[in-house]
């Protein structure tokens, strides 16, 4: 697999018009990417790719020229500007077809991460189409993603965002807190009745108008694998909705096929949320 400066190449063992299906059909790209609610092989707004757990792009076909060009344009959970998506699929050979993926979002402050992720999903694509067996990822055990608010961010628009997502967990259960507050960041412990994961905010000191979010742990929740991922999707709908609520970003919530179980309302804590000391280092 060959990693360019402007996009990434993959050499698929199948013939062209193959690789095109695993692309395009939603029942073949369920197979080692995610499940779409429509073909892929003509312009159309409005789709939505979905990987199970919580985590979805929405996405908008621009162009479909079968079996060699594919033009999207998609949105992480449904946040920021879309990302322009160009796949080219090229018979390189008789046997083997030359893939070639270029993202607009590798020349933004996401560009490392995309990058291995584009490493992954190709190399997915690769073995299911040499194989036929199935390479999707099952779900992921962290919430992770990044936002540009309207105002610029810091100590304080943090600490409101997780005020206000401790009052939509808590009527189901679920408590924050603040274990360690260092400058623009809030690291914080979650307990649920299952167990307890962590949660980061913090802003890019490289991107400072930049928000970015990780939760992990779901993994390690007391509970079996649905429950698991239950969980981890449900949150994943309280970071959203409570980010929609302070208006840091726009219509993510009303972009779910399932609302939460908390209505959204302005929050009214039912606890404080509990602030350790800075100084306290995370165990």
């Amino acid at each position: 697999m060959d990693l360019s400066e402007s996009g990434i190449v993959v050499d698929v063992r199948q013939k062209a018009s193959e690789v095109w299906l695993a692309w395009v059909n939603p029942g073949r790209l369920a197979e080692w990417f995610g499940t779409a609610d429509g073909p892929l092989d003509q312009p159309s707004d409005g789709l939505r790719i979905d990987f199970g757990d919580g985590d979805f792009f929405d996405v908008e076909v621009v162009n479909a020229c079968a079996p060699h060009q594919l033009e999207l344009r998609w949105s992480f959970l449904g946040i920021g500007e879309p990302d322009r998506i160009s796949v080219q699929v090229e018979s390189a050979d008789d046997r083997t077809t030359r893939v070639a993926v270029s993202d607009s979002g590798l020349a933004g402050p996401d560009a490392a991460d995309l990058r291995e992720g584009w490493r992954d999903f190709l190399a997915r694509l690769a073995r299911y189409c040499e194989s036929g067996q199935r390479t999707r990822y099952q779900w992921s055990p962290q919430i992770a993603f990044s936002f540009t608010p309207p105002v610029t961010p810091g100590r304080e628009l943090l600490k409101r965002i997780v005020a206000d997502v401790a009052a939509f967990a808590s009527p189901l259960g679920h408590e924050i807190t603040v274990c360690r507050s260092d400058g623009a960041e809030l690291r914080l412990w979650v307990a649920h009745p299952e167990g307890r994961t962590d949660a980061r905010l913090w802003v890019e000191p490289w991107h400072p108008e930049r928000v970015r979010v990780a939760h992990i742990g779901w993994d390690e929740v007391k509970a079996p694998p649905a429950r698991q991922i239950a969980l981890r999707r449900d949150w994943l709908g309280l970071w959203l909705d409570t980010l929609t609520a302070l208006g840091l970003v726009d219509d993510a919530a009303g972009r779910r096929d399932e609302p939460i179980a908390t209505p959204l309302a302005t929050p009214q804590l039912t606890k404080p949320v509990n602030v350790v000391d800075d100084s306290k280092e995370m165990p």
